[in-house]
């Protein structure tokens, strides 16, 4: 058998893996609950059970059909009845709060960042029982007290829950904090109340070694960039890079060494099978093998931080660990597919993580491109052959994280290759130098000596991933795609997969079809583009912002000599969001075009003419043109004129849908403090 018959046969654990996250994905979509959803399920699940004794093989088909509607459901079932019990219970958003602190990091605005499990909400009528958790912003004089992760604290202030900013192409972070259990967060003053330091679990026990961790290599002597890199690649603390440094490693290729996950636990576990491989003697011995690879990949999961990524990639190679050894015939698509299927069942949410999407499917690709690519070429040279199979590791897992890597992060690093061969190998030394650092360091002297010959390290590798940024062609950048061209490009992916697996007609003509169906939607959404005429105006908290998008060209006007740092980022999310050049500021009496004209306080946009006032009623008489639009910025205000006569638009959720409240009204404003309003200009 070949193709996805040989898939079908060969990875069926696999194969319901991705029926159950297909579920899961889709379950915000179903107009149903998940009562109902479950009863489906078990509705599927004995059809499956009275089909499966039939020896008739048109029954047999049904039964095949029957079992993937079984996992859909079933992950829709499961994620629905998971998100129901997250967030159940009221919380008072105003009172005193205590709880157990999980995390503690760094934030700006010389504010440090908690996580905190809150147990209890006190007000002035009643006292709440409550489990669940929130982001406190404190001040950073908070470290300079004995608090720790695992204390008990207490605090008076409020609760607020998380928003979006809800602008074209902004991050949806209210999405991305309740898809972690989090959906308030609070602003903190005073320093909170030190209850007392009980109860602390596993997680705040594996942050607090990872800080004493962090001070040994400071008292090493290790600091600025070394230490930023050092601290980030080993133990997985990331929040001392600055933005130039990651930057840098972004524009590289590199950023993925910085972030503890399947590259790091994956060094471990191919050295530590090797230093083990004495024991794959008999069976007994391969036992102990096998626990004492899980014990010392979860230790060194312990002492990263226990971070999401760590957990996923160790949980994903606990399972490698136990395939491989326990049972020579278990295929590794399968194993990875159990892993995360596990995964998924803990926390449905997780498929959204970046994360685990760009772990899986560089670890996938890597196991099935990799041996293919090597075979191009063989050398006579160990050296030379080393350098290839490094180069195909780096463009196999380049083909499987590309589509989600252009959808995250908008721009392909041209020399992923080049650096790949220096942080890799230079990862691997660092990883390997820390863990003889951390056992030497009751040993000062020596201690330093390794100290000293991991910031040299690290400082090399800095060097040269500034030479590779600084390269020409570095980076293409500017690159928004949807989440329909990453299914196709999957699609893609998979048919290419499939074709050199068996390398049929049928399969060559499938991928034509997948490019031409790439092209005409490409020419389709260009052709839109450049029709494309809106007038955005924006959800700022402190700055009144506009943007004027003509096709391509994109023009922003705002009431300060500078952008602030907030308003770069609005307006660089809005040039891709509706892909046009780089925004051009629209000064005072300026003629652009015959379109688009500005006069003092007045702009003219093809039939729309914009007035901007600091004070307006809402009840003076304005100009009877149905596109009059009157922007009050003291109040982030719009009036409009004939609403009902003008396509008005809003950001929900990163998607532009038509704007309904107050039509008919034309004195009410349309306020823009909790989205982006669009107008659309004809």
């Amino acid at each position: 058998m070949s193709g996805i018959k040989n898939i079908n046969h060969s990875v069926p654990i696999l194969r319901h893996t991705l029926l159950f996250l297909t579920g899961i994905a889709i379950s915000d979509l179903l107009p149903v609950g998940n009562k109902l959803l479950i009863i489906i399920s078990i509705s599927f699940l004995f059809l499956a059970l009275i089909l499966k004794s039939s020896k008739r093989a048109s029954w047999q088909k049904i039964y095949s059909i029957i079992i993937c509607f079984l996992f859909i459901s079933s992950g829709a079932a499961y994620t629905k009845t998971y998100n129901n019990t997250k967030f159940n219970q009221a919380i008072p958003t105003s009172g005193f709060y205590s709880g157990r602190i999980n995390e503690m990091s760094p934030a700006s605005n010389n504010r440090e960042k908690l996580i905190m499990q809150l147990k209890s909400a006190t007000t002035d009528t009643s006292e709440v029982f409550v489990n669940e958790k929130i982001v406190m912003y404190v001040p950073d004089s908070i470290l300079e007290t004995d608090i720790i992760p695992g204390d008990y604290i207490g605090f008076k202030g409020k609760l607020h829950l998380i928003e979006s900013s809800n602008n074209p192409g902004d991050f949806n972070y209210q999405k991305y904090m309740n898809h972690k259990g989090i959906r308030y967060q609070s602003y903190i003053f005073n320093l909170p109340y030190h209850i007392n330091s009980q109860n602390i679990s596993i997680k705040t026990f594996a942050v607090n070694i990872r800080s004493k961790l962090l001070d040994a290599y400071r008292e090493a002597g290790i600091d600025g960039r070394e230490f930023a890199v050092l601290s980030a690649l080993t133990l997985g603390e990331k929040n001392f890079i600055d933005n130039e440094l990651k930057q840098q490693f972004s524009n590289s290729g590199a950023m993925h060494v910085l972030a503890v996950s399947g590259l790091h636990v994956g060094i471990l576990f191919f050295v530590f099978s090797f230093l083990l491989k004495p024991l794959d003697r008999t069976r007994k011995t391969k036992n102990i093998k096998v626990l004492l690879l899980i014990t010392l990949l979860w230790s060194y999961a312990l002492i990263t931080g226990m971070s999401p990524s760590v957990l996923r990639a160790t949980t994903m190679f606990s399972f490698l660990v136990i395939g491989q050894n326990l049972n020579r015939h278990t295929n590794i698509y399968n194993t990875l597919a159990l892993s995360a299927f596990m995964l998924m069942l803990i926390n449905p949410d997780i498929i959204y993580e970046v994360g685990f999407q760009l772990s899986y499917t560089a670890v996938l690709s890597i196991v099935f491109f990799q041996p293919k690519i090597a075979n191009w070429f063989s050398f006579n040279n160990r050296i030379a052959n080393s350098i290839w199979g490094l180069f195909a590791v780096s463009l196999s897992a380049q083909i499987g994280t590309l589509p989600f890597s252009l959808f995250y992060f908008h721009q392909f690093p041209v020399y992923f290759w080049v650096s790949n061969f220096i942080v890799i190998p230079a990862a691997t030394i660092l990883l390997y130098g820390s863990i003889l650092f951390f056992i030497m360091m009751p040993f000062s002297v020596l201690n330093n000596l390794i100290g000293n010959g991991l910031s040299a390290v690290a400082k090399t590798m800095n060097i040269f991933i500034t030479k590779i940024d600084n390269l020409p062609g570095a980076v293409i950048s500017d690159i928004w795609i949807t989440q329909t061209t990453v299914i196709i490009c999957y699609a893609i992916i998979f048919v290419l997969g499939l074709l050199c697996l068996s390398r049929k007609y049928k399969y060559f003509m499938v991928l034509i079809s997948l490019f031409l169906i790439l092209f005409i939607k490409h020419t389709a959404h260009s052709y839109q583009i450049h029709n494309q005429n809106y007038i955005v105006f924006y959800n700022h908290y402190n700055e009144n912002l506009l943007s004027i998008i003509n096709g391509r060209n994109h023009y922003y006007f705002n009431q300060s000599d500078t952008l602030s740092t907030y308003s770069k980022r609005i307006l660089n999310n809005s040039r891709g969001y509706f892909h046009t050049k780089q925004p051009v500021f629209l000064p005072r009496d300026t003629i652009i075009n015959d379109n688009l004209y500005r006069t003092n306080e007045h702009i003219f946009f093809k039939n729309m003419h914009v007035q901007i006032t600091k004070n307006f009623s809402g009840s003076e008489n304005i100009n009877d043109i149905p596109a009059h639009l009157t922007w009050k910025t003291k109040m982030s205000e719009i009036y409009v004129n004939k609403k009902e006569k003008i396509s008005l638009l809003a950001i929900k959720n990163n998607k532009m849908s038509y704007f309904r409240q107050d039509l008919k009204n034309d004195n009410a404003p349309i306020k823009t403090d909790q989205r982006a309003i669009i107008v659309e200009a004809w």
